[in-house]
């Protein structure tokens, strides 16, 4: 089960960032200062992403992307449903406005399913001195809250310059 939710996290990660990486050259925030996720996550590499990282044990991944100097400029709401394209029967919870690293923000929960597969995703959208930024947490049903208190630590910590 735990190959199948890395499996299924890769996609799902992979498939939210394929519309904002068609350009190859795509530029990359910098000046970025956070905390990397304490054990049991390992730093992994999941294409698309700046960083992330794996608890090993449930499946459970934390990850940031940014694009910078697009030649669109996404609404929140729009980066938002590219973050969740992938997640079929989905229901936003405790989806919320507010101000995080000085900018407009949406945090939301996100129930829903890939590839028949239970999950719930925390994501948290906001826009940045001309990059976006997607920071998210994606578990099993099951295991979502088994990490959730690192991933709320991890975006506390997350400060873009």
């Amino acid at each position: 089960m735990k190959l199948h939710l890395g499996i299924i996290l890769v996609l799902l990660l992979s498939g939210c960032i394929s519309v904002k990486l068609a350009d190859s050259k795509v530029k990359r925030a910098k000046n970025l200062n956070f905390e990397n996720p304490k054990d049991p996550f390992d730093s992994t590499g999941i294409e698309g992403a700046d960083k992330s990282w794996i608890n090993k044990e449930n499946g459970n991944t934390i990850s940031y992307q940014s694009t910078c100097e697009e030649a669109s400029e996404p609404t929140l709401e729009s980066m938002l449903e590219s973050a969740t394209k992938d997640i079929r029967n989905k229901e936003y919870r405790l989806k919320r406005n507010f101000i995080f690293n000085q900018r407009k923000a949406i945090r939301t929960l996100v129930f829903g399913k890939v590839d028949g597969v239970s999950i719930k995703l925390d994501v948290v959208v906001f826009k940045k001195n001309n990059c976006n930024f997607i920071l998210t947490y994606v578990a099993l049903d099951e295991h979502f809250n088994t990490n959730k208190r690192i991933y709320d630590r991890f975006v506390r910590k997350f400060k873009a310059k």
